[in-house]
């Protein structure tokens, strides 16, 4: 396997065994006398017979150098709110349960609120109205306005003129023009109710009218139908011949050499528009073989009969529904001859009755009327008129003043006046609204109910808060650092967050700001981290943070690189992606920043680098066997591996003294030692803190 596929099994490995780091400072000092014992035998035998063991060597490769620091922290939302209600009262409604979601604008519970409803509509319209009277004093008269006004204006002079008119005719008495206007309104009233009782004795003659057309209806219906059931008995007849001929000819094709097998190894009737296709190819010129005359005549007569016999069946079809269509015109057209034996029904009589009445109606007020011109107006006749000039001429004087308000435009003060009604109304409706929004408790943001402190039927507390509202799926971590690495944490940097309380899942996480303040405990100064937790734990926003942590952005989005993640990894962070638990607020978190990294380097293990005074060298092992000192240029580091920036080049052999060796082979199976942890005596440092990586 490549360096860089250890480097991610590393790092899935880190993840899987989070909670295994408690147990260091239980079992180190063990492991570190296991180590002492050993090499201490191991040198021993060296010296027995050293000569005969294999010299161990190593080749300079490339890979990955990740460097990180290990300490603890705590969740904690991004958001949170203390939610109550702005006024006293008894709750009617709670909206919500104790770890709901809720949207931002929800309301999620709510007092008494009917007469505060109530209050804001009022105030609402009371704005509308006020605001609706002054638009229309700021905009003066419109168009339509001054046009209405004249309209009026007109309206209500030609009332006048005609009331006055009205009561100099009944002075006057009745004209010749009127006495005959009159006479010939009661000859035409008369008129009119003889055509209406005539109307009403022609119901019965069209009655037998309809019945005798209804009759001959009838009697077409039953022609068509004979018609249409000798049309379908000849089509029956076409198809069963066109089956017969189909039949014959399908006979004749199958003896024909050279047949579509196809065809007559499943024949029916009327053949596949597929089959007749490959029929009508097996006969085309070119085709293969050849086909022979007695194959063409029989392949044409079979294609001939079998478009007959779909013809027929179309035919038959065809007259089939012709005689359906007939039944039902022949049952309509009883239908229609019985309604029509019935006679008028008793809305059309109750319909001529009611004309003859509204007729005789008609002659009887213009009688009356003729005789009312011939008798001359009452006193009663006079002093209605007089009364109709007098409402008419208030009118007129009530139009002219409107008009002459309307031309002569709107009076400043009744527009200031009105502007103080708009700006009284705006306060009552934000008194109102303000009062209204008090007696509800509404989400100020997206988040989850944290605290639910209040119940329906009881008046709140004013101690506590309702509710408490954070945002569970928008995290952060507060994390500590030792003064040792608060130099090399960095806004950016990004690393892994695991929890015992949710079977130490690793999360993902990025730094967003890093404090400068100091706090000291008990000699211990350490310095507090903020970083933005990522819950979202798909394979692939897990294995963005993994190239994250590998190095290396994409040229076209600036994203981490995730190509060269190994297969196996991946799919190993996939499976443990299968679960729904996240973190909560509160939680305690196990975490690991990646502070440094580098890949696609050079590396050479790190007990293969010897110091000569302030020179680097490793011993490389030449082709001929020979071997030589060469010094070389160290950069990162993880305590396993060291890169070489300068003296090596890949592929060469290098040796590792024996010394080292031995110690490599003695700590090969203590997984602190190839996760580069650094372990003083007495266990974990104070705080948590663990450092992976440093210098060789």
């Amino acid at each position: 396997m490549s360096e860089t596929a250890n480097d991610y099994e590393d790092l899935l490995e880190e993840s899987e065994h989070r909670w295994r780091n408690r147990l260091i400072g239980l079992v180190v000092l063990a492991a570190l006398v296991a180590a002492a014992a050993y090499a201490l035998w191991a040198m021993v035998l060296s010296g027995e017979g050293s000569s005969g063991e294999e010299t161990q060597t190593a080749t300079v490769e490339r890979g990955s150098i990740t460097n990180t620091l290990s300490t603890s922290g705590v969740v904690v939302a991004q958001s949170t709110a203390e939610l109550s209600f702005g006024q006293s009262g008894l709750v009617t409604a709670v909206n919500v349960t104790l770890g709901q979601e809720v949207k931002q604008g929800d309301v999620l519970a709510e007092m008494e609120s009917g007469e505060l409803e109530s209050a804001l509509v009022t105030a609402e319209v009371n704005l509308a109205s006020a605001q609706a009277k002054l638009d229309e004093l700021l905009e003066g008269p419109s168009e339509s306005d001054l046009a209405s006004a004249d309209q009026t204006l007109l309206q209500a002079q030609a009332n006048y003129d005609q009331a006055e008119g009205a009561l100099e005719d009944l002075l006057d008495g009745p004209s010749e023009t009127e006495l005959r206007s009159a006479e010939l309104a009661v000859a035409s009233a008369e008129s009119q109710l003889a055509k209406a009782e005539e109307s009403r004795s022609n119901l019965y003659s069209a009655s037998d009218d309809a019945v005798a057309a209804a009759e001959e209806a009838v009697s077409k219906a039953e022609d068509a139908l004979w018609n249409a059931k000798r049309t379908a008995a000849n089509a029956a007849d076409s198809l069963v011949l066109a089956k017969v001929s189909f039949q014959n000819d399908a006979a004749t094709y199958c003896d024909t050499a050279d047949y579509v097998e196809g065809i007559c190894d499943d024949l029916h009737i009327p053949l596949w528009e597929q089959e007749v296709r490959s029929l009508g190819h097996s006969i085309e010129p070119d085709a293969d073989p050849e086909p022979s005359p007695e194959l063409i005549s029989a392949t044409t007569s079979l294609i001939s009969a079998n478009t007959s016999y779909k013809n027929a069946r179309a035919s038959k079809t065809s007259a089939d529904n012709a005689v359906e269509s007939a039944e039902a015109d022949i049952e309509a057209a009883k239908n229609d001859l019985e309604e029509a034996k019935k006679g008028p029904s008793s809305a059309e009589i109750a319909a001529a009755d009611v004309a003859v009445a509204e007729a005789q109606l008609s002659l009887d007020e213009a009688n009356e009327k003729l005789a009312e011109l011939i008798e001359g107006p009452t006193q009663e006749d006079l002093e209605e008129a007089q009364s109709n000039l007098d409402q008419a001429a208030a009118a007129l004087v009530v139009a002219q003043a409107k008009w002459d308000d309307v031309y002569g435009g709107p009076d400043p003060l009744d527009i200031e006046l009105q502007r103080d009604q708009v700006r009284q109304a705006e306060l009552s409706v934000e008194r109102a609204r303000d009062n209204l929004e008090d007696a509800q408790i509404i989400a100020p943001f997206d988040g989850t109910v944290a605290a639910l402190n209040i119940e329906v039927g009881q008046e709140p507390s004013t101690q506590q808060a309702a509710i408490i509202l954070n945002t569970p799926d928008a995290l952060r971590l507060d994390l500590v650092i030792s003064e040792s690495d608060r130099p090399e944490v960095e806004v950016g940097q990004s690393g892994f967050a695991s929890f015992d309380a949710i079977g130490d899942i690793p999360f993902p996480f990025v730094i967003d700001s890093v404090g400068t303040n100091p706090t000291t405990t008990q000699g211990i100064v350490t310095y507090e981290v903020r970083a933005t937790l990522q819950t979202e734990r798909s394979p692939e926003a897990m294995g963005a943070l993994l190239g994250a942590r590998g190095g290396g952005t994409s040229p076209q989005t600036g994203a981490p690189d995730t190509g060269d993640i190994p297969a196996e990894a991946l799919e190993r962070l996939a499976a443990r992606t299968e679960t729904d638990a996240k973190p909560l607020p509160g939680m305690n978190a196990s975490v690991t920043i990646t502070v440094d990294q580098a890949q696609d380097v050079l590396i050479v293990p790190a007990q293969a680098i010897e110091s000569k005074g302030f020179q680097s060298v490793v011993e490389v092992q030449n082709d001929d066997g020979s071997t030589e000192k060469v010094v070389v240029q160290t950069g990162l580091s993880d305590g396993l591996n060291t890169e070489i920036t300068e003296g090596l080049e890949e592929g060469q052999t290098i040796i590792i003294p024996a010394r080292a060796a031995t110690s490599v082979e003695t700590t090969t199976g203590t997984e602190f030692q190839q996760r580069g942890f650094i372990i003083t005596e007495g266990g974990m440092p104070p705080g948590g803190f663990q450092r992976q990586g440093g210098a060789p």
